[in-house]
């Protein structure tokens, strides 16, 4: 995993829902601009959504219905 895909994962673990959609919508860019992979921005999503429904927080829905 590239050292991006480290920091996101990180900010995310500790994140509450709006940081949540925050730093989906800059892993969304990386991707774009090729710092992070089609699988890292997969395997971040996947994060952010268990993150979502622990905090139980339904505020945004899941992330993967965008």
């Amino acid at each position: 995993m590239t050292q991006a895909f480290d920091v996101f994962k990180e900010r995310l673990v500790n994140a509450n829902a709006d940081q949540i959609k925050d730093l989906i919508q800059q892993i969304e860019r990386s991707r774009e601009n090729g710092d992070i992979t089609e699988t890292e921005r997969d395997n971040l999503k996947d994060i952010a959504n268990r993150n979502l429904d622990a905090i139980g927080d339904s505020a945004f829905g899941r992330l993967d219905q965008e």
